[in-house]
């Protein structure tokens, strides 16, 4: 800022000047520092001002904002509060609504019901099926389900009377006949006339009898006529009065119906057309009876607007989809190879009718699920269980059909036996999953018990459930101990139902089997059958005259050729002769000879016979139906006629188990042939694809044989007691003398 100022004359500045230049710029620079400070004060200030006004602006704008968004959300709060109420409202108004169609079908679907058994009444007339439609009320229907109304109680109650009052209408109508064959039987002789032919033959005068005869013959046919045309007309008479009270009984059963009808119509506010009338009904019935399934399909599917509150309607159409599928399935992909039919097949036909079949039945189970009146039912079960046919890839679905097809099954063992099929299935679906794995076999295992526990193919379903507890690992061996336990006890050698736990306990059982003589037991039972079996008609005679009183059959039986010991001994030993099976006919060939020549088998088979002999000599002596059988008809035991018929059993089996000890002694040296070889037994010897050691097939063919005789036994065991092998064991003695 300071310069050096020179002259033009380049004289030197003084410094005087110099201070006076330096006190200028100075001033000058403070002016100007001055007037930019003010410059940017002024800037800064009216910045600043701008600055305010734009906050306030902002802030302004800010709670406009504000105000705006609190009262869109306030006003938003109070829409969205209307339509949830709105929402809540028509959610309530459609419940309600499903509600009464739900009620709406169930009182049409039970006032169907009660149509279906006015037309079951009138249809058949039938003692087992008024007895069916009886029990379907009193003890299955679903009290839970069914909708309470005073209506359709009065109805279902109407049912109860009109089936009871059948059933002895039925008795009613029995005994009508017999009186009326009486009557008319009566009526010749009340023609006739006793006194007339006592004063016929009362004169000496013959042309005087022949006058009176020929006049009595022509009066006493018009006696006959008269006589039985008035037995006809009684007879027509109470035929027509029989009639009459059980047309009343339907005349009121269908006025209560109609009521029943009325009321819940009027309640309910059901469609007329859920409501079925007997003449669709009579259609409905006379369609089911068409014997092809395709015929069958196309009426059916014709009358379906007519049948929206019958569930079973659906069931029987899908049926008839699935049986005219089959007529058009090829047995094998790709192969020529069909079974027989009358139809070409065709796998386009065979895929529509597989989709109609599953559209019914599932229209089916989703009208019986909401609606199920009946407690058990094993249409609905059948149902459940075609339709499980299409769920095959869904487990869970799956698991659903069968679950609801065992609980409504009522214990129905082609139901189970299925139900324990498709739950064995789904143990092996769920093997990866592991979900519902022990739920399935546990309910397998529910079934398959049942099964086996009522003797329902028993071999299967025994086989069947060792083999689930073995794949159930240690968890189940409790439960196959258990069960091996209680099959012990109904047949000596359990492995006829059962597969093996394992190898080690397998020949321990056989081991303990032949050491504890149950192979004894097995032939002894068996020899004890074929006896009874000889004897059958004693035993009867005697099961008749314990029903009868009737003790002629049995006097009769003291002349039987059976009473002689070589003739009874010789029918006994030709047993080998009847056998159906190869094995045993091999088996009881090398002792037959032996068994007839026995002293002692004479001896013992005397002894049987003789008090066969005592009892019927004693019945004998008691002149027509003696009483005191009927006395103690009903409380046998302890009685002269049931202690008979014991020691006549200890005879039999006192010989019996000679027999079977004979037999043994007989077959000491062979019956190494028909022992295990158990160091060449392996688990799998049990499977049918697999050849049976000769023990089993022996044995197997002894319990066949065992089982068809004991259904032939019990059909000729007196009192309608149950019959049961009796419990041998081995006679004790040094030397049997042959």
């Amino acid at each position: 800022m300071f310069k050096f100022l020179k002259c033009k004359n380049s004289d030197t500045i003084s410094t005087q000047q110099l201070l006076d230049t330096f006190q200028k710029d100075r001033e000058q620079h403070l002016e100007f520092m001055r007037q930019n400070t003010k410059d940017i004060l002024e800037t800064a200030l009216q910045v600043s001002t701008q600055n305010e006004h734009m906050i306030q602006k902002n802030q302004d704008q800010l709670q406009q904002n504000l105000m705006k968004h609190f009262e869109d959300s306030y006003y938003s709060a109070l829409a969205r509060i209307e339509d949830k109420k709105t929402q809540e409202h028509h959610a309530k108004e459609k419940r309600e609504y499903e509600k009464i169609k739900e009620n709406q079908l169930k009182a049409a679907y039970a006032l169907n019901l009660c149509v279906v058994s006015l037309s079951q009444i009138v249809d058949y007339q039938d003692i087992n099926v008024l007895q069916q439609e009886y029990d379907a009320i009193l003890n299955n229907l679903n009290m839970e389900n069914i909708i309470k109304d005073e209506a359709l109680l009065d109805a279902l109650k109407k049912i109860l009377d009109t089936c009871h009052f059948y059933l002895l209408h039925e008795k009613d109508k029995k005994l009508l006949k017999k009186k009326q064959a009486a009557r008319l039987k009566g009526a010749l002789g009340r023609a006739l006339g006793g006194k007339n032919i006592i004063a016929l033959f009362g004169t000496p005068n013959p042309w005087a009898i022949a006058a009176s005869a020929a006049i009595m013959v022509g009066s006493t046919v018009v006696s006959y006529k008269s006589e039985k045309n008035r037995a006809e007309m009684e007879n027509e008479e109470e035929e027509w009065q029989l009639q009459k009270s059980a047309l009343e009984q339907l005349h009121n059963l269908r006025r209560i119906l109609f009521e029943t009808a009325w009321r819940l119509s009027e309640k309910y506010q059901f469609p007329d057309k859920y409501r079925l009338t007997e003449t669709q009904i009579k259609i409905y019935n006379d369609i089911l009876t068409d014997s092809d399934p395709l015929n069958r399909y196309e009426r059916l599917e014709l009358i379906k607007d007519n049948f929206k509150a019958y569930p079973l309607y659906w069931y029987y159409l899908g049926r008839a989809a699935l049986e005219a599928a089959e007529g058009y399935k090829a047995l094998k992909n790709g192969n020529l190879s069909f079974i027989d039919s009358p139809r070409k097949r065709d796998s386009r036909l065979y895929e529509i009718y597989r989709a109609k079949a599953k559209e019914s039945l599932e229209q089916f189970v989703n009208i019986h699920n909401e609606n199920q009146l009946l407690r058990e039912d094993v249409l609905a079960a059948s149902a459940y269980l075609d339709y499980s046919d299409f769920c095959l890839d869904n487990p869970d679905d799956l698991k659903k059909m069968v679950d609801s097809a065992k609980e409504i099954s009522g214990l129905n063992f082609e139901i189970l036996q299925t139900c324990a099929f498709r739950y064995l299935q789904l143990v092996e679906m769920f093997e990866e999953t592991n979900s519902h794995k022990e739920s399935c076999r546990e309910s397998a295992a529910y079934c398959l018990r049942i099964l086996l526990n009522e003797g329902y193919n028993k071999e299967l379903n025994g086989r069947a459930l060792s083999k689930l507890y073995i794949d159930g690992g240690d968890s189940y061996h409790d439960s196959f101990l258990m069960l091996k336990t209680c099959l012990e006890r109904r047949s000596p050698f359990v492995y006829r139902w059962l597969l093996p736990w394992d190898m080690n306990s397998y020949k321990d059982d056989v081991e303990r089997f032949l050491k504890d003589d149950g192979i004894y037991q097995i032939i002894a039972q068996y020899l004890e059958g074929r006896l009874r079996c000889i004897f059958a008609e004693f035993y009867l005679a005697c099961k008749e005259a314990g029903q009868t009183n009737d003790m002629t059959p049995l006097r009769q039986f003291k002349d039987n050729k059976l009473m002689e010991t070589e003739i009874g001994l010789k029918h006994f030993s030709n047993m080998a002769e009847t056998q159906r099976s190869d094995v045993l006919s091999s088996f009881f060939e090398s002792v037959s000879k032996c068994r007839s020549e026995s002293k002692l088998t004479k001896s013992k088979y005397n002894d049987f016979v003789k008090k066969i002999e005592e009892f019927v000599t004693s019945l004998s002596i008691r002149n027509g139906k003696s009483l005191w059988l009927v006395k103690h008809s009903l409380e046998y035991h302890g009685d002269d006629f049931s202690k008979s018929l014991k020691e006549i059993d200890d005879a039999l089996y006192v010989f019996i188990e000679y027999q079977t000890q004979i037999l043994r002694s007989n077959l000491e040296n062979d019956m190494d042939a028909y022992l295990l070889d158990a160091d060449n037994l392996d688990a799998s010897s049990c499977k049918p694809d697999r050849k049976i050691p000769k023990l089993l097939t022996l044995i197997f063919a002894l319990e066949e044989e065992l089982e068809s005789m004991r259904f032939k036994i019990q059909d000729f065991t007196p009192f309608g007691k149950r019959f049961y092998y009796h419990n041998f064991s081995p006679v004790k003695f040094e030397k049997i003398d042959i």
